[in-house]
């Protein structure tokens, strides 16, 4: 029997889209965002996004939460 192979692609996309919100909030408020600005910088549809997401507001929390795992990630654990 031989492996199941394993699509990049949704995940690519996914990692795509929040980076793409990261960005974004990073320049503007996220009222002024549209689902064009995210789905162009992310270079990928609208129904990509909504099929990871469902709106824009999921995709905001999603970009928030990787920002502060990453912000986390940077302390120093004290021994």
């Amino acid at each position: 029997m031989g492996l199941k192979r394993v699509d990049p692609r949704p995940d690519r996309s996914r990692r795509a889209l929040v980076k793409a919100a990261i960005d974004l909030l990073d320049e503007r408020d996220a009222y002024a965002i549209t689902v064009r600005d995210v789905t162009d910088r992310a270079g990928v549809t609208r129904p990509t996004l909504y099929a990871h997401f469902g709106d824009l507001s999921t995709l905001f929390q999603a970009a928030g939460l990787r920002r502060a795992k990453e912000s986390f990630g940077r302390i120093a654990v004290p021994s």
